[in-house]
């Protein structure tokens, strides 16, 4: 039998396409599939696309899948048609350049089928689009799926993460972990930790991720006078590692759509705190694995985290709460057999 060669490009800078991709090249068939990741490499972003396409030319695929903002704007445009095209969106952006919105859409109008894994998603993009024939025929919804991690990995973890930045175990530590753009509001996060150092003078905070605003937020660290309580990790441990250092995870993005992170949050066992929005209302058990807050509502984030801080009983109801909020999430197995029958289709022509 002939394997489907399935080519995977992604962004290393997009936290949450990096986590699932990695879970479906895990969990493909081996006898059915032969997965290629193509990773976005240093340079501007037309000569990493250039890059990637040149090694597509020399190494031709049966299905080539674009799982994020960058290949489906600057990849996709360059592709032609050599392969059969699977798209990921994950979340809806609401800004955008003229000349991005129309490579995207003439990338998606080129694929064979565009994910999503929240209806919200596919939803905003088709009227954000004005497609409601040809796109919405070829979209999919699905789960991205779950693992319910054990309370001696994230044990470990947690210890091993600590270790290694110099961390006091009892402190309270918040982070995040996403591409660093406007969008995403990491500033906010700074801002918590300067506020809720006058409570906690032990607090700190962990913010993983590259992208366009990362130096900007360094030195807004700097100015805020907490550059010493934040890091900006770069180190050997994964995203899931880190994560399950945490205490609390603080999602402050303005955009409105489902974060593969909150998921990895809540499989861990980490409260979570995001902006209230209708996909994160859903993503999450409200008032029991996690808690809502206004976009840019310093204040009320500051005082219901200094509340969880103060009563570790509160903290572990959350914590138990936010492990059975993953286990009712469909597996990575299951996102990895919808993935597996879009490939099929996609090569298929159907």
């Amino acid at each position: 039998m002939t394997r489907l060669r399935i080519v995977h490009v992604v962004d290393p800078d997009a936290p949450s396409a990096v986590r699932l991709c990695a879970a479906a090249c895990a969990r493909l068939p081996p006898e059915e599939f032969e997965s290629i990741v193509l990773r976005r490499s240093a340079g501007s972003e037309w000569l990493a696309a250039t890059r990637v396409v040149r090694r597509l030319r020399a190494a031709p695929a049966d299905v080539v899948h674009l799982w994020d903002r960058w290949g489906v704007r600057r990849v996709g445009p360059l592709l032609g048609r050599r392969a059969a095209l699977v798209c990921t969106v994950h979340a809806p952006r609401r800004f955008d350049l003229w000349a991005d919105r129309l490579l995207e859409r003439r990338t998606l109008r080129r694929a064979t089928t565009i994910v999503s894994h929240d209806p919200t998603v596919r939803a905003f993009e088709l009227r954000r689009h004005g497609e409601q024939g040809h796109l919405a025929r070829r979209w999919v919804v699905f789960p991205d799926g779950a693992e319910r991690r054990s309370e001696a990995d994230v044990a470990a973890a947690r210890e091993a993460v600590r270790r290694e930045l110099l961390i006091p175990t009892a402190a309270p530590l918040l982070g995040v972990v996403c591409r660093q753009t406007a969008d995403k509001n990491v500033q906010d996060t700074i801002w918590i930790v300067a506020l809720l150092r006058m409570l906690h003078d032990d607090v700190r905070a962990i913010l993983v991720g590259e992208g366009p605003q990362h130096e900007s937020l360094r030195r807004f660290a700097r100015q805020m006078r907490v550059d010493d309580l934040v890091c900006f990790y770069r180190g050997p441990s994964s995203a899931e590692r880190v994560i399950a250092a945490l205490d609390v995870y603080v999602d402050a993005a303005r955009w409105d759509g489902p974060a593969a992170a909150i998921d990895e949050a809540q499989a861990a066992g980490i409260p979570v705190a995001c902006v209230d929005t209708p996909v994160r209302a859903r993503q999450i058990d409200v008032e029991r694995s996690g808690f809502l807050f206004a976009e840019h509502d310093r204040a009320t984030l500051v005082r219901r985290l200094h509340a969880l801080f103060a009563e570790p009983q509160r903290r572990e109801a959350f914590s138990r709460h936010a492990r059975l909020r993953a286990d009712a999430r469909p597996s990575l197995a299951v996102a990895a057999e919808n993935y597996a029958a879009v490939y099929r289709r996609a090569a298929a022509g159907t």
